[in-house]
């Protein structure tokens, strides 16, 4: 449904699209889908009402959903020429920044999320706000208040 219906309606056209990039960003488009594709099977299957386990985990989600992206972006920008190949080895600035923009959105959409049967936000921070073992709890404003003290 949304978004993902129309990318399987118009695969053919990316394809398309696809093929006509030089080998080196088609090899970096590749390379990172399959890194994003093989880190999500991992999450896929596990129950996320809660969130993820720890910030470890945490940080893994976010690194295989925002901080491929950056790498991604920041290959395809060196392979074009448009940016230094030095900035490559950087991991720190493109992964942070991934890391950054997926804490960004998480946080944004929580509830949403939540209502949806999934939550990324990590049970070990979370539950220092709860009475329970329901991150739901955190929509009641009595433990907004416990957080903001």
């Amino acid at each position: 449904e949304g978004d993902e219906l129309d990318l399987l309606e118009n695969y053919d056209k990316i394809i398309r699209v696809y093929n006509t990039l030089p080998l080196q960003m088609r090899k970096v488009i590749s390379q990172i889908t399959d890194e994003m594709g093989n880190g999500m099977a991992d999450y896929v299957a596990r129950d996320l009402r809660n969130g993820t386990v720890d910030q470890k985990d945490f940080s893994k989600y976010c690194h295989i959903v925002a901080g491929t992206v950056g790498d991604g972006l920041t290959r395809l920008f060196a392979a074009s020429g448009l940016e230094s190949e030095d900035l490559i080895e950087k991991v720190e600035l493109w992964d942070s920044m991934g890391e950054f923009l997926q804490r960004t959105n998480i946080i944004r959409d929580y509830l949403e999320d939540f209502e949806d049967g999934r939550a990324f936000w990590p049970e070990s921070v979370w539950k220092q706000y709860t009475e329970g073992s329901s991150l739901g709890e955190l929509k009641d404003p009595a433990a907004i208040a416990k957080g903001a003290s």
